[in-house]
C-alpha cells in the first residue's frame, strides 16, 4: 500500500481563507449583526455559502477562484490564489430599497478592500500567511441577486483579492 504524498505547498487554500477571514471584518457593519460576537466573525463564512443563507445577515461567504502555480527557479513555486469575498445583505426582510442596501453594501466593501491593502501579506498571529494582495478587483456595481436558496432574496457584491502565495520548494 502506497503513502499518500504530502503536498508541496505548506499553506494550502483553506489556510488562506482563514488568514483572510481575521482581517477583512474591522470597521464594517458586520461587527454589530451578532451582539454575543462583537468581533463579527460569526458573519464570515468559508466554502459555506447555502449555511450563510440560513443565518444572520449581512454576512461574507470566502471561496478561492482558479489557481495559477508557476515555477520560479529549478524546485522553487509560487501561485496566485484568488480570494473570491462574497458580501451579502437580504432585501426581501427589511424596509430598504434595493439602492439603500447597495449604499450599505458599498461601504462596507470599501472597508474590506482597505483592511486587504493594510495587512496585504496576511499577517495573522505573527505569522505571514501569503506574499502579498498585489491586485483587488470589485465586482460591478450591478446589485447581484442571489435567489438560488428557495425563499432567499439576497443583495450581493464580490471583491477578488489575488493573492500572491509564499514560495515553497518542491
Amino acid at each position: 500500500m502506497s503513502v499518500p504524498r504530502a503536498p508541496n505547498n505548506p499553506l494550502p487554500a483553506i489556510t488562506v481563507l482563514e488568514a483572510i477571514r481575521q482581517i477583512i471584518v474591522p470597521n464594517t457593519r458586520l461587527t454589530l449583526v451578532n451582539p454575543n460576537d462583537p468581533t463579527g466573525l460569526s458573519q464570515v463564512y468559508v466554502r459555506r455559502r447555502y449555511d450563510l443563507m440560513g443565518g444572520a445577515f449581512p454576512a461574507v461567504n470566502l471561496q478561492t477562484g482558479q489557481q495559477q502555480f508557476k515555477i520560479w527557479s529549478n524546485r522553487v513555486w509560487a501561485g496566485i490564489l484568488p480570494v473570491l469575498i462574497e458580501y451579502y445583505d437580504r432585501w426581501d426582510r427589511q424596509p430598504s430599497t434595493i439602492d439603500d442596501i447597495r449604499i450599505r453594501i458599498d461601504t462596507d466593501i470599501e472597508a474590506i478592500k482597505a483592511n486587504l491593502e493594510n495587512n496585504n501579506a496576511l499577517v495573522v498571529n505573527g505569522t505571514a500567511n501569503a506574499v502579498s494582495v498585489p491586485e483587488i478587483l470589485i465586482s460591478p456595481d450591478l446589485g447581484e441577486i442571489e435567489t438560488r436558496v428557495p425563499g432567499v432574496f439576497a443583495v450581493y457584491r464580490t471583491i477578488t483579492a489575488h493573492v500572491q502565495m509564499m514560495p515553497y520548494d518542491t
